[in-house]
């Protein structure tokens, strides 16, 4: 707002500061200023406004990374089991589980990590909790899960459900945040 009132003084004048506007031959110049101003002040006001969001999904992207390994962990072992013991479509399914879990690690990280995206990439990482879960659901409903697996998988799952979500809802705000800050630099 200082340097709003300061570009101002200088078109126009502010005789309670005692500043005359700039001559006129040098207004072209402060008109360049106070439209290249006008441009970077919208995208500052971005970059402030995204500050809490981004600071929020950075703690579900940790809290999504810690669910998964946990989870990974499990799948590996019922995988195994399944595979030496089991049917062949719940080795598969099971394995198919621990390759969505690192991609849904990978996507968390790139919600902050990538360009202009965090939108896009928050969509995209919201299908695969989903696909996960669904997955999950056939393979518990199949029995093929034990009583103690399905406990500390729903715990882990629930968690990364609920930081999906808060991903979610703040993702437009780090897609600005990310859009402004590439303003920026130029």
């Amino acid at each position: 707002a200082d340097f709003d009132h300061t570009i101002k003084a200088l078109q126009q004048g502010d005789a309670d500061a005692g500043i005359n506007p700039m001559p006129a031959s040098v207004q072209p110049q402060v008109n360049a200023v106070a439209l290249a101003w006008k441009k970077m002040h919208k995208a500052v006001d971005d970059v402030l406004k995204g500050e809490d969001p981004y600071n929020l999904i950075s703690t579900d992207v940790a809290t999504i990374n810690d669910g998964t390994d946990a989870l990974i962990t499990t799948y590996q072992q019922i995988a195994d089991q399944q595979s030496h013991g089991g049917t062949t479509m719940h080795a598969y399914l099971a394995a198919g589980q621990v390759a969505r879990l690192e991609h849904i690690e990978n996507a968390a990280r790139r919600v902050l990590s990538t360009g202009r995206d965090a939108k896009a990439i928050a969509v995209e990482l919201d299908s695969s909790i989903k696909a996960f879960a669904s997955t999950h659901r056939e393979l518990s409903d199949s029995g093929v899960i034990g009583e103690a697996n399905n406990r500390a998988i729903k715990s882990g799952l629930d968690s990364i459900v609920a930081a999906d979500a808060e991903i979610t809802r703040n993702a437009n705000a780090v897609n600005d945040m990310q859009i402004a800050a590439a303003t920026l630099r130029g």
